[in-house]
């Protein structure tokens, strides 16, 4: 006859995380610790347990996170796991963190800025009363186990990266959008699967990875997006791809030679995805990069690809009926050729750029009223 002491259990939880609230989808809750422990844990030994679990984790400064995020089955909150559960845990948490930072409030002052480092997720396995800790990690050829620890001994500290202030509020909407797509096997579903991924990893603001590194993956996100893996020219697709998605949108164009030198009139988007393509292309095959031919700088580059394609998501979502934009979506819709156009983007260019929309927009609104459609 079994115990306590003898079942296995499984938490999930992301030590670098803080929420608001708890969350939910596809039956698995994202919730914040300890703010809401007696919600989830009605057991005592557990919460005791969990606590002895947590102990490791530490602050820059050395002490013990104080809050963080459990990811939990809705009705077997600490189940042990088998790998099929594990992987559907890691895909949702891909979509959680797609959700937070799609809403990143970038060249903002004290704005909320959240990257893929604060979604870093464990996996602990434990039994009640037990005091080591035996976690594994991956390698090429399988994995390695880290036994004869006890809890607390074994360290962790937070990435300076994911160190901040602000709580993580997801876009809810968007979150459950997302959701809908694990359950489909459509060529349009996986895109958006794939372009997160890649977006994920390109932006994790890890030092150890380089912005060449970078800009590769987000090119990639954009390819996974808009489907061109078997196009034969696919910087060509994508200039074609890219507006018809924004289409009804506000653009902005400008005269000037592209990167292979024909001169044409194009939107700044088009030329960003132009010019972004073209230095993609030069880190991928090697070539020496004339800096005196670009618009953006390489920070630029990356945070331009990090807004363009987090709207790009939405606005795919929207075309297919399970999104809708809010009013911050529609002014990045319309507002990217504004902001990106001559490059240096700073905060006070992006508090220029929605007054220029809210102008536009409502210039386009006296014109209909004064030419109605007959």
């Amino acid at each position: 006859m079994s115990t306590h002491a003898d079942i296995p259990y499984t938490v999930t939880f992301l030590p670098w995380l803080r929420l608001q609230e708890s969350v939910e989808i596809n039956d698995v809750v994202f919730w914040p610790f300890p703010l809401e422990r007696k919600k989830f844990i009605p057991n005592e030994r557990l919460r005791h347990q969990l606590q002895l679990v947590f102990k490791g984790y530490k602050d820059p400064t050395g002490k013990p996170i104080s809050k963080l995020t459990i990811a939990s089955f809705h009705n077997e909150p600490f189940k042990d796991l088998t790998n099929e559960e594990a992987k559907l845990m890691a895909e949702l948490v891909r979509l959680l963190a797609f959700s937070v930072m799609a809403e990143n409030q970038y060249y903002r002052q004290g704005g909320r800025y959240f990257n893929s480092t604060h979604f870093q997720h464990m996996h602990q396995r434990f039994r009640l009363g037990s005091k080591y800790i035996a976690p594994h990690t991956r390698r090429r050829d399988g994995s390695t186990w880290h036994g004869g620890y006890k809890h607390g001994e074994l360290k962790f500290s937070v990435p300076l990266q994911a160190w901040g202030l602000h709580d993580a509020t997801p876009n809810i909407s968007l979150l459950h959008s997302l959701g809908i797509l694990l359950d489909k096997t459509t060529a349009d579903a996986a895109a958006v699967r794939q372009a997160i991924n890649w977006y994920l990893l390109a932006n994790g603001d890890s030092e150890s990875v380089s912005v060449e590194t970078e800009m590769i993956m987000m090119g990639s996100a954009f390819e996974a997006l808009f489907q061109t893996k078997d196009a034969q020219e696919k910087k060509a697709a994508l200039m074609d791809r890219l507006p018809n998605l924004f289409s009804g949108y506000l653009t902005k164009k400008t005269r000037k030679a592209a990167m292979d030198g024909s001169l044409a009139t194009r939107s700044w988007k088009i030329r960003w995805i132009d010019e972004f393509y073209w230095l993609r292309s030069k880190m991928i095959h090697g070539g020496k990069i004339d800096h005196k031919r670009m618009v953006w700088d390489f920070q630029e580059h990356l945070t331009i690809a990090a807004i363009t394609l987090q709207i790009s998501v939405k606005l795919v979502l929207a075309h297919k009926g399970s999104y809708s934009l809010s009013s911050d979506d529609a002014v990045f819709a319309n507002g990217i050729d504004h902001f990106i156009a001559n490059g240096k983007l700073s905060e006070s260019k992006l508090v220029k750029t929605r007054r220029n929309v809210w102008l536009d927009k409502a210039a386009q609104q006296a014109w209909a009223d004064l030419h109605p459609k007959k």
